[in-house]
């Protein structure tokens, strides 16, 4: 029985988990992970909409495809483990799961097709946040899994606008959510199978439509870049998503060396009105990035006590981004580390 419940843990909530949630919501663009999440003045970015204030007249971006990847590192661990199996049996499940148990999976895939005339952007994204675990069943003893899952799809409108070195922003956005949430003991793992894991999944699911409105203020005075930024300023859907009203505020510094080698320093500070309960810590985002020319560049930074990295291409006809950083899902640096990597690559007439 141990072997039987042991197997179904691995195969029918790892394994169909981890395949079906090939969509994920990413909290920022790869080029910002690579600077510790900050980086909100560091590139044009839908992420700021007080941004698009400093645009010109006239058609400015089409970005037909945008297909974005993260994952965390150990899946290619676990995966590279299973290949190395001679035979997958009890013994190599249970083995498996005493290595892994406790350890966080992530994996995701986010896209979105934007249109942007003069400070206008216009788009519609499709986007899921998803998270696996096999832990340890408290009352049994045993394995339990936990397996949460956010799918988020609608349109969007962002405006920005200028009032010399001032530019104000604001992002509107429609979002049918849907949110999934199941825990599985010991028990439950020996006696379901794959239509009653169904069934399960679909009596857990809560959906709902969601509107919010996240306003940005940005001032600049030469070099220096100092923005505010509020999310879920106005939002509703309550029931699907938790109240996300929040304070985030970013000090940035930039200097260009002979009109080609640009080099930009930020401070990004989120959350300050608490509304996540986390510590101060998770809330500082540090984040420096070198480029040339703007078409080419390196990213590095410091995140929740971790440091953070990656690289940029710019082609006008084709962005390629990639990351390395890493989530804390505990509370102090070090305690439930989540280290993951990104890439992302847009297609079409780019910023």
């Amino acid at each position: 029985m141990l072997g039987v419940y042991l197997k179904f843990a691995i195969h029918r909530t790892l394994v169909i988990t981890l395949s079906v949630n090939i969509f994920s919501f990413l909290e920022a663009s790869p080029r910002r992970e690579g600077q510790g999440g900050a980086g909100i003045f560091a590139a044009p970015t839908i992420e700021n909409p007080a941004y698009l204030g400093n645009l010109g007249d006239g058609f400015q971006e089409l970005e037909l495809l945008s297909p974005e990847i993260s994952a965390s590192r150990n899946l290619g661990n676990l995966a590279t483990d299973a290949m190395n199996k001679s035979s997958i049996g009890t013994d190599e499940i249970i083995n498996l799961i005493k290595k892994y148990q406790d350890v966080p999976f992530y994996v995701g895939l986010q896209s979105s097709e934007t249109f942007t005339y003069a400070h206008t952007r216009i788009g519609l994204f499709q986007s899921l946040e998803a998270n696996a675990r096999v832990g340890t069943d408290p009352v049994l003893g045993g394995a339990e899994a936990d397996v949460s899952l956010k799918v988020s799809t609608g349109p969007e409108i962002s405006y920005g606008k200028s009032f010399d070195d001032w530019s104000v922003g604001a992002r509107l956005k429609f979002m049918k959510v849907s949110l999934t949430q199941i825990n599985l003991s010991t028990s439950e793992l020996s006696t379901l199978d794959v239509n009653a894991l169904k069934n399960l999944s679909q009596q857990n699911v809560t959906e709902g439509q969601v509107i919010t409105l996240d306003p940005s203020v940005n001032y600049h005075y030469q070099s220096v870049s100092v923005g505010f930024m509020i999310p879920g300023l106005i939002s509703t859907g309550k029931s699907v998503l938790k109240d996300i009203r929040s304070l985030n505020y970013a000090l940035g510094y930039t200097e260009t060396i002979e009109n080609a080698f640009r080099i930009h320093g930020e401070l990004y500070l989120t959350d300050l009105l608490n509304a996540y309960k986390n510590s101060f810590y998770q809330k500082i985002h540090l984040g420096l990035e070198g480029s040339y020319r703007g078409w080419v560049g390196f990213n590095l930074g410091l995140s929740e006590g971790y440091p953070t990295y990656g690289v940029f291409l710019n082609a006008k006809i084709i962005n390629l981004e990639l990351a390395y950083n890493t989530k804390e899902l505990g509370v102090l640096p070090g305690e439930n580390p989540s280290q993951r990597v990104h890439a992302l690559a847009k297609i079409g007439w780019l910023l």
